[in-house]
């Protein structure tokens, strides 16, 4: 299992014809989004805690990007934090009305297909070391555990 199969998931949901499916379909957005993140940190020999992890994953991301002037990837930070802001809404207040309609599911599915892109693309080309370089950097600055 990996975050890969959340993110098909929301897609199936958001084409949906509930509330409960778009409701779902933003949680599986979100959570796919933040389990390829994961999985990328930890692929950079980064042990990620699991105190307030989630703010830690945009914002490493964030600042890593802006670190190394990688627009996709801190885009990929703010990205990350909306989806979270938007699976937050859509899973605890079930007054919210966005998530009636099915455009608001389709776009955080693709904004975390978006998220997950940013992060495919860093396994390819030189880039990659220094994105690994500045993540283990954000890590010890944070004192996670660096391998």
């Amino acid at each position: 299992m990996d975050g890969e199969a959340f993110l098909s998931l929301s897609l199936q949901l958001a084409n949906g014809d509930s509330e409960a499916r778009f409701r779902s379909s933003v949680s599986r957005a979100y959570y796919g989004a933040y389990h390829v993140v994961r999985e990328f940190v930890q692929s950079c020999d980064v042990v990620v805690p699991k105190r307030d992890v989630h703010n830690k994953l945009q914002w490493c991301l964030e600042q890593t990007g802006k670190a190394i002037a990688n627009i996709e990837l801190a885009k990929a930070g703010s990205k990350l934090g909306s989806l979270r802001t938007d699976r937050n809404r859509a899973d605890y207040d079930l007054s919210d009305p966005n998530f009636t309609r099915k455009v608001n599911a389709v776009k955080a599915a693709m904004k975390a297909q978006q998220v997950a892109e940013a992060i495919r693309s860093l396994n390819t080309g030189e880039s990659m070391q220094l994105v690994r370089v500045q993540i283990r950097l954000f890590a010890q600055q944070e004192s996670w555990s660096v391998r």
